[in-house]
């Protein structure tokens, strides 16, 4: 992972005797793909112990365990999340994107978590030389806390400034709902946009209220440094304070590197392993970006569903990330429900994949039609059940190989490509 400027210290002093969150080893926080340094077979990063089984155990004997786990990951060489990179290239390729667009999309949905991205092969190996390395974007990652790349991963719904949360349900949210959640809404109008300058990133998504009365939707970013402050308690062994401020979200945030912008977001692209300066190319990083904080929204829902964003006042905006399903132990717990378990030994609340599948799978449906490549009956309710139902059935897989092989048949199955890394179809 890219060590950031200005994350790195609060961070530091955040967690010292339990899991670290900020540091090179945080991008092993989520990811369920593990590779071993100098070379072995991909393993599970947080597989369930034995205190948490069945799924769905969350005593207090087990959060503990789970902890414990969590921080062997600092043994592993990095890794990557299933469900950001492997299911979104499948799917994307599902909608109608090419396996070029597909893959972009996919490792920028990755990047969003690690700063940049490389895929490896089965054998922890990376491939392919600079050449499917992401731009950096170091700016919009889960550990930055200054930049505002935290709040793209936690993402509080809006209840017309009040702190007390809206009756939304985030394990289904709707993006298009600018209201009650902003953050989707200016991200998914960035993604669309024509180039990155067209419609504006803002932190956190909050822009200048709309004419609509909304704060996802302005014509620019709400006033550049007001501040947002709160805390979150996800990443350490107490809930951490931070401050950041609205106005153009940072993607790179790099030390000894100039600070980017968002409407500079297409020019850093055109920078990467593809070496691509299209309009495409630019929208598929940004649909990737989208993507992975859509997802985040479910998967964090039970968490973020009792936060909001609250303002502004004088004092700007506030989210408070605090209350106790936000709390290490069960985060933790829940990203371990998220891959290798069986789906159905969870309470309905936790069974953010099966929902993140096919929220996921809908939204790229629908960037692949405003692209103008949607894939011919990609939108009806069989093509997505050929497709989601056996992806549920694989992730449940509790090896990481397995699980990597089973969707590398499903999309074998379907004849589309399998990941950069993975085993060609026959």
């Amino acid at each position: 992972m890219l060590q950031t400027t200005r994350s790195l210290p609060l961070l530091a002093a955040a967690a010292a005797s339990t899991l670290v969150a900020g540091g090179s080893r945080a991008h092993a926080f989520a990811e369920d793909v593990c590779y071993l340094a100098g070379g072995g077979t991909i393993t599970s990063c947080l597989p369930l112990p034995d205190a948490c089984q069945p799924a769905g155990t969350a005593t207090m004997a087990c959060l503990a365990a789970i902890v414990a786990v969590a921080a062997q990951q600092a043994n592993f060489d990095g890794g990557r999340s299933t469900i950001h990179t492997d299911t979104t290239f499948l799917l994307a390729q599902a909608a109608g994107f090419s396996p070029t667009d597909a893959y972009w999309i996919a490792a920028y949905d990755e990047a969003t978590d690690l700063g940049s991205f490389q895929p490896r092969d089965n054998q922890s190996i990376p491939i392919g030389g600079t050449s499917l390395v992401t731009a950096d974007v170091s700016g919009v990652v889960r550990t930055n806390f200054t930049s505002g790349g935290v709040l793209l991963h936690f993402i509080a719904p809006y209840n017309g400034g009040s702190a007390t949360p809206p009756a939304v349900n985030g394990l289904a949210p709707n993006p298009l709902d600018a209201q009650h959640e902003p953050t989707l809404a200016n991200l998914r109008a960035w993604a669309l946009a024509s180039s990155s300058s067209a419609r504006p990133g803002c932190t956190a998504g909050l822009t200048q209220r709309s004419p609509a009365g909304d704060y996802g939707t302005g014509a620019a970013c709400y006033a550049t440094g007001t501040a947002i402050a709160g805390t979150i308690a996800a990443v350490g062994a107490v809930a951490i304070p931070f401050t950041t401020a609205t106005g153009p979200q940072i993607v790179r945030d790099t030390h000894g590197l100039p600070t980017i912008y968002a409407p500079g977001f297409d020019a850093l692209v055109a920078g990467d392993g593809a070496h691509d300066a299209s309009a495409a190319h630019a929208s598929d990083a940004r649909i990737g970006i989208y993507l992975h904080a859509l997802a985040d929204r479910i998967t964090h829902h039970v968490c973020t569903d009792r936060a909001a964003i609250a303002g502004p006042t004088t004092a700007g905006f506030r989210i408070d990330l605090d209350n106790d399903d936000c709390k290490q132990p069960i985060h933790l717990l829940r990203h371990a429900w998220e891959t290798g378990v069986t789906f159905a030994m969870l309470s309905s609340q936790d069974r953010t994949t099966e929902a993140m599948l096919s929220t996921i799978y809908d939204e790229l449906v629908a960037l692949a039609s405003a692209r103008g490549v949607r894939r011919a009956g990609a939108s009806s309710a069989m093509t997505k059940a050929s497709y989601v139902t056996p992806l549920v059935a694989a992730l449940q897989k509790r090896a990481a190989l397995d699980r990597v092989t089973a969707i590398n048949a499903i999309a074998c199955s379907h004849r589309l490509a399998t990941l950069p890394g993975q085993p060609a179809c026959p």
